[in-house]
């Protein structure tokens, strides 16, 4: 390419972005939250980010040397697949093997792999807008869709956090601008569920918990031959993603057969049926959230009022309908699914989907008011106004959440764990510690690293094992179990932190002669000492 036809080609991009910012705007508003909320929260072995991201992390190093996976359970295999490629483009040019490169500096590689994720989310936002433009013939309703992960503070929390929530941001922002697409070409059904199957197998790869919003291109297909298609190639594209990790596939089938037959939520509890009562409770906790509340008693109106409306004629059965209704019936799906375990980030999807019904209500209403009412200003002027106050709000909301994960990360340090270099440390589940975050990620995914990573860290860090609910609780290191009343005779002093140190009780309480000096709290973390107070201090 020429300097000539270089130039041609900067000055064309330059006046395709002067024409069509409005497109560009709240992806790149996204990222810049994104960028900063992940700035604020700082390293990813805390113990509120820890925990999936180290596990996918070693698992994507577990495929680069062609081990199988441990971390099965979401599954989570595209993140795993993800976290791969990243690594690999760059380690491309280490001096190191990439274990060695991996091990040594995991925070870089999380923060790769995240930088990975933001790029694709900002993509994906940018193809939504623009496929709204050219369905809607306007940016206003274009950019309501766009809105989707603005609908809860929960998504920009989660999205740049390098899990499974991350790629069903991606994966949602392209199953609506799919949608929207569909709604311009009826024509290239079979080809448009096609697309929608590989999405659909992308996200059930990606969480299994997103199973329920895959009935929404069933509501835009219609069309038996297009289900037949939208099916096989979804089931096709779930395999494709899953190849790689085949080898915990066996894993995985056991976790999901485990969580159906307990009555607990995550595996626990006894065999049989979770009580009813407790579903609905389950059920009506994350009903209740108003990025799912709002959407839905908007779309009960709005079908309401196309019953006895006499302009519904425009609206009633029509594509759009279809829409909204299987958009409201993806969420419901899914807050049954997650009811035994109502986790609020299990819902990003339907929260997203949230922004999406609306549009198409708001659409709907506006087309279906009597004719003698006259709205006094354009409605795309109108819906400018509603976006502004929406997204300041939600902007607002985000600095509520960057000082939140600033005050976690100025809370973690509140105790240093290098002032205890001379006494037994152990870490307890949450502990916000590099080598536990090595340790427990290394358990989940297979015991892999043991030995490489027995070396880069001190003799004297030990942690208890409390992980699985139906394993006793044990105190371990790099080599194994070990007894507590052994570890602590041989060092002066004895430091202990975690979220949940009362799974610990039991093995302090054992020990006769370990007596508790003092306690303290690094924000959700509490740490007890021996032999020495909160500052390392000797006693």
């Amino acid at each position: 390419m020429g300097l000539n036809s270089l130039f041609d080609y900067v000055v064309a991009l330059l006046m395709l972005f002067s024409r069509n910012w409005v497109g560009f705007a709240l992806p790149l508003c996204f990222c810049l939250i994104q960028l900063t909320l992940r700035e604020k929260a700082g390293p990813f072995w805390q113990w509120h980010l820890l925990d999936p991201s180290y596990f996918y992390l070693l698992d994507a190093l577990n495929l680069i040397n062609g081990y199988t996976p441990g971390h099965m359970y979401h599954p989570g295999v595209t993140n795993q697949l993800f976290g791969a490629i990243v690594i690999t483009i760059f380690t491309l040019f280490s001096s190191i093997s990439v274990t060695e490169a991996v091990l040594a500096d995991p925070e870089f590689f999380l923060t790769r792999i995240s930088d990975g994720l933001l790029l694709l989310n900002t993509l994906a936002l940018t193809i939504l807008g623009f496929t709204g433009r050219a369905m809607f013939g306007s940016w206003v309703p274009a950019v309501s869709c766009q809105l989707a992960p603005f609908m809860s503070t929960i998504i920009l929390k989660h999205a740049f956090i390098p899990k499974p929530e991350s790629l069903l941001v991606f994966g949602t922002s392209l199953m609506i601008a799919l949608s929207l697409n569909s709604l311009r070409h009826v024509e290239c059904n079979n080809r448009i569920s096609a697309y929608f199957g590989g999405l659909a197998g992308f996200l059930l790869a990606t969480k299994i918990t997103a199973m329920p919003v895959l009935i929404l291109p069933l509501f835009l297909i219609r069309h038996t031959k297009g289900v037949v298609v939208y099916v096989g190639v979804s089931l096709a594209a779930f395999t494709f993603f899953f190849l790689p990790s085949i080898g915990g596939l066996e894993t995985f089938m056991n976790w999901i057969f485990n969580v159906v037959v307990t009555t607990g939520p995550y595996n626990s509890g006894e065999l049989g049926v979770m009580a009813p009562g407790e579903l609905w409770n389950g059920f009506l906790n994350i009903l209740k959230r108003p990025s799912l509340l709002v959407p839905m008693l908007l779309t009960i109106i709005v079908l309401f009022l196309m019953c006895i409306s006499h302009r519904r004629n425009h609206f009633f059965g029509s594509d759009e309908q279809w829409l909204i209704v299987g958009v409201s019936l993806a969420q419901l799906a899914q807050a049954i699914l997650v009811a035994k375990q109502p986790t609020a980030f299990y819902m990003i999807p339907s929260y997203m989907l949230g922004a999406v019904s609306m549009t198409f209500c708001i659409r709907a209403l506006y087309k279906m008011r009597p004719i003698r009412i006259k709205i006094p200003i354009k409605a795309e002027t109108a819906g400018a106004i509603i976006l502004v106050i929406f997204l300041t709000t939600q902007v607002a909301l985000s600095k509520k959440i960057d000082h939140q994960f600033a005050e976690r990360r100025l809370q973690a340090t509140y105790v240093d764990n290098n002032a205890f270099a001379s006494c037994a440390r152990i870490y307890v589940y949450g502990a916000s510690a590099l080598v536990y975050a090595m340790y427990l990620a290394n358990k989940v995914t297979g015991k892999r690293y043991s030995t490489e990573l027995k070396a880069k860290f001190p003799s004297f860090d030990f942690w208890i094992d409390d992980w699985w609910i139906w394993e006793p609780v044990t105190l371990r290191n790099w080599d194994g179990a070990l007894k507590f009343s052994d570890v602590i005779s041989k060092y002066p002093c004895v430091y202990a932190r975690g979220t949940r140190l009362k799974t610990s009780s039991e093995i302090f309480n054992a020990t006769p002669y370990f007596k508790i000096n003092s306690h303290c709290f690094a924000g959700a973390e509490k740490v007890v000492v021996m032999g020495t107070d909160c500052q390392g201090g000797q006693k």
